[in-house]
């Protein structure tokens, strides 16, 4: 079976404007009011989290440490692959940050790749 290929870029990002909507999906806790797009809430980081990190209370690499045990969690339950099932090939996975590298979506795009969730072809957008 061939293994979808997912891009991820932020809410902002001029290029957005020339792709389909159907294939945006927000994976933030709290969207632009704006949003009228696919959410999928349970790949965002939990509201503990969100606060501790934009507190300063933790660093990124104890997020990220936090986060992708979010991630193992819903792997474990089960719950992660029918989340994945439901966002089609070519999707475009989208947040706040600009910057990937200090970002939820970057983390969870390799979690997904290392656990074969997604072609190893998927990667932030280019713009």
């Amino acid at each position: 079976m061939q293994l979808p290929v997912y891009h991820t870029s932020y809410f902002s990002c001029p290029q957005l404007k020339t792709i389909n909507p159907d294939n945006l999906y927000s994976i933030s806790r709290y969207p632009p009011k704006s949003w009228k797009g696919n959410l999928v809430k349970d790949l965002s980081p939990n509201e503990n989290l969100l606060r501790l990190i934009k507190s300063g209370e933790i660093t990124f690499n104890e997020f990220k440490y936090n986060y992708l045990a979010q991630l193992e969690y819903l792997y474990t339950i089960g719950k992660l692959e029918g989340i994945m099932l439901k966002i089609p090939n070519q999707s475009i996975l989208l947040c706040y940050e600009k910057d990937k590298d200090i970002c939820h979506r970057s983390i969870l795009l390799d979690y997904l790749i290392d656990n074969n969730f997604v072609d190893k072809a998927s990667g932030e957008l280019i713009t």
